[in-house]
């Protein structure tokens, strides 16, 4: 990837997802900016955001195009900001999140969300969690993409690594990278990154 001109990064025990995050938030700051994250992992539609977009591109008939918020509730039935609350109750195998109760499925958990029940919050408005509640609890911050270097969950050395990443790349990126108003850069990132 280096010789095609990609910039690699990597944060010693810091998932990959995790520091897309941080890189994603980090850029997309500047209003004029616009991130695409290309990933078929679902967990990216929490990072879909006025200057962030994703692609998954698990539905080949959407030609390479980014997710609408129209489409991601169509499929799912969720906004991307209540992408976490939705995860929390339903799990995903995939990234080795439980399902925190039996016969807790897509369309109960919707039902749930939309009498009110927010698992980022310690209280429960119907018992029916209350046996399992601790798990949603871990659910909702394994769900959780990292969008801050200060965030605490990072450990202290993972956050400072990631805070002089972020002030390195955003400093290359505000100074070397000329953008049009399409989105590519005049330069490419070879010449950027040497």
């Amino acid at each position: 990837l280096a010789r095609m001109g990609y910039l690699q990064l990597e944060i010693d025990r810091l998932e990959a997802d995790d520091l897309i995050g941080l890189v994603a938030t980090a850029l997309a700051k500047k209003k004029e900016d616009r991130v695409t994250i290309y990933s078929s992992d679902k967990d990216f539609i929490q990072m879909m955001s006025k200057n962030v977009f994703l692609i998954r591109d698990a539905d080949k008939s959407k030609n390479c195009r980014p997710l609408t918020e129209k489409e991601v509730n169509e499929d799912f039935g969720v906004l991307p900001d209540g992408w976490v609350n939705y995860r929390s109750l339903v799990g995903d195998p995939s990234d080795n999140i439980v399902k925190p109760k039996k016969g807790l499925g897509p369309k109960m958990a919707l039902k749930m969300l939309a009498a009110g029940c927010d698992p980022s919050k310690n209280k429960v408005g119907d018992g029916t969690l209350l046996d399992c509640w601790e798990n949603v609890k871990i659910n909702y911050l394994l769900s959780q993409i990292t969008r801050s270097p200060d965030d605490e969950r990072l450990p202290k050395k993972i956050r400072l690594e990631a805070s002089k990443m972020l002030k390195a790349i955003t400093k290359v990126h505000s100074t070397k990278l000329c953008r049009s108003k399409e989105g590519r850069s005049n330069k490419s990132y070879r010449s950027v990154m040497q």
